[in-house]
């Protein structure tokens, strides 16, 4: 009886504490395992949210630089666009400054081929615009008028075409001389041959 009462008594006042005690300890070692595991649960998912969000801006980011590129891309094309197209009108005014000197030059050309006959037509008439012929030559007369005519279209030719310089000597040694009416009313051709020349030459 005494070695049972012994071992209750022990039990009582060593075990059961000792006891009470591991159970205090396994309980608080599961409630800090829980929490670790919260903790740890919760550390992952902040990290997981964490990298997502880096992972949108990393997305935006290469969005943003291919987006970049593609206007750098178009602002390039426009540059070299605006640049062919001051190329090509430069060239189209020098072949336009081109096109109209040539044409200046060849209305020259043709001008002077038109007064080179005009000039041989006025000497073949034989007539000279300084005197004028007698009234009764009606053929002086109507190689008179004729040399007038071709002489005011030479001329006319030759300011349009700014050759008159050039053209000087001829203009100079065949211009009109004072023109004194010789006739009277002799001769109606002469007579009116002289006032049409008269009339012309002014």
């Amino acid at each position: 009886m005494e070695l049972n009462t012994s071992l209750v008594l022990f039990t009582r006042r060593f075990i059961v504490p000792t006891l009470v005690v591991l159970m205090g300890f396994a309980w608080a070692g599961w409630k800090i395992w829980e929490e670790h595991k919260a903790l740890t649960a919760q550390a992952i998912a902040l990290k997981n949210e964490q990298m997502a969000f880096y992972k949108a801006r990393l997305d935006e980011k290469e969005k943003l630089s291919q987006w970049e590129a593609v206007l750098e891309q178009r602002e390039q094309a426009l540059i070299a666009q605006h640049q062919a197209q001051e190329k090509e009108q430069a060239a189209l005014e020098r072949s336009s400054a081109q096109m109209a000197e040539d044409s200046a030059t060849q209305r020259q050309q043709d001008a002077r081929a038109q007064l080179q006959a005009l000039m041989a037509q006025f000497a073949a008439t034989g007539a000279s615009l300084r005197r004028l012929p007698d009234c009764a030559d009606k053929d002086g007369w109507r190689d008179y008028n004729r040399a007038d005519a071709l002489y005011a279209t030479a001329k006319a030719i030759a300011d349009a075409n700014q050759l008159t310089r050039d053209y000087a000597e001829f203009f100079t040694r065949n211009a009109h001389g004072s023109l004194v009416p010789l006739c009277g009313t002799t001769s109606a051709v002469g007579s009116e041959s002289v006032s049409e020349s008269n009339t012309a030459q002014r």
